[in-house]
């Protein structure tokens, strides 16, 4: 027979970690009630860092934000920082791969174009 524990929580618990208050201090950004309206800053933050808009995709109540961008010296120093620090390698990464790849194609498209106008001036004199 399986037995599963629940774990009851005294108090409110942030959405996304599901902590309390031990994972610091919890905000109500939007307009969400109940179990869902609670929030670590930490948590928001890093979940907004990966949504193009600041909007609750629950409420659809915007969020009033300010960003910043911080110095690369400062990503991956908080909790779940190091997924963060490697996507944004990895983005990086990726757009050089993207600028290297188009490069390359047009200096394929160039050679052709010069052997193209080459081959054309040769026989306009034969």
């Amino acid at each position: 027979m399986f037995s599963f524990s629940t774990v009851i929580s005294e108090g409110p618990i942030c959405r996304i970690c599901h902590e309390g208050e031990q994972g610091g201090h919890l905000i109500s950004p939007c307009r969400c009630t109940g179990t869902l309206r609670y929030l670590h800053k930490k948590c928001l933050e890093q979940w907004l860092q990966t949504r193009d808009k600041d909007v609750c995709e629950l409420c659809n109540h915007e969020i009033r934000t300010r960003r910043r961008t911080r110095p690369l010296s400062e990503v991956g120093t908080d909790r779940g920082g190091d997924i963060f620090r490697k996507k944004l390698i990895v983005s990086k990464f990726s757009n050089l791969c993207t600028v290297i790849k188009a490069l390359s194609l047009n200096q394929c498209y160039m050679v052709i174009l010069f052997n193209f106008l080459a081959n054309s001036i040769l026989y306009q004199h034969l």
